[in-house]
């Protein structure tokens, strides 16, 4: 009867679409099994990592890394055994046998002294969101750059207005002072009278 139990449950883990990695104990951290999810995902082998030690070691190369990867583990198995509730997601980058890495989302659970570690890829997940968050921030900065260009624009122009509202005031106060010593327009020159354009007529 427990022969046949066990071989029901190995043959559900083995069913689960789910990277499923079992720990014999909290101690030991021996690793009692992975399921056939767990192999695909990231290609080790249950002779690959017979502990805890040994997967952490393959998974994350770097010691700086798998010194911090290890602290985050452990106090999620902490958590895990003081309060009997699942820890929070922890999400590390995983490398895998054949040396590619891949973003995961651990949970952990226990049952009957035993843990439980699954894994979520959402490597793809990230890799989009990163390059839309790209997109966006090269929006933003075209955005900054033609509202500059478009200030400048309107700086432009504004000096041009200023110009012709300056020369306006200076032809009116050129009328204003003609008015004023007793000359009107029609007592100015015709404008090929003048001496700049006779000059000009006579060289050519």
């Amino acid at each position: 009867m427990i022969h046949e139990y066990n071989h029901r449950f190995d043959c559900l883990l083995e069913s689960l679409p789910l990277a499923l990695c079992i720990f014999s104990d909290e101690t030991t951290q021996e690793i009692a099994k992975i399921n056939s999810s767990f192999y695909t995902l990231f290609g080790y082998t249950q002779k690959d990592i017979p502990t805890s030690k040994d997967w952490l070691t393959h998974a994350y190369p770097d010691r700086a890394y798998r010194k911090q990867a290890e602290s985050e583990w452990q106090k999620s198995l902490r958590y895990l055994s003081s309060t009997q509730t699942r820890p929070p997601p922890l999400e590390t980058r995983v490398t895998c046998k054949n040396g590619t890495s891949k973003n995961i989302s651990w949970g952990f659970a226990s049952a009957n002294e035993t843990y439980y570690a699954y894994a979520f890829d959402f490597t793809e997940q990230k890799k989009t969101a990163e390059t839309l968050a790209l997109h966006q921030a090269r929006l933003e900065q075209e955005v900054l750059d033609r509202t500059k260009e478009l200030r400048q624009i309107v700086n432009v122009m504004a000096g041009r207005e200023n110009r012709m509202m300056e020369l306006k005031r200076t032809i009116s106060q050129l009328c204003e002072q003609l008015t004023q010593a007793g000359i009107t327009p029609q007592d100015l020159p015709a404008e090929e009278n003048t001496p700049l354009i006779k000059s000009s007529k006579a060289r050519s």
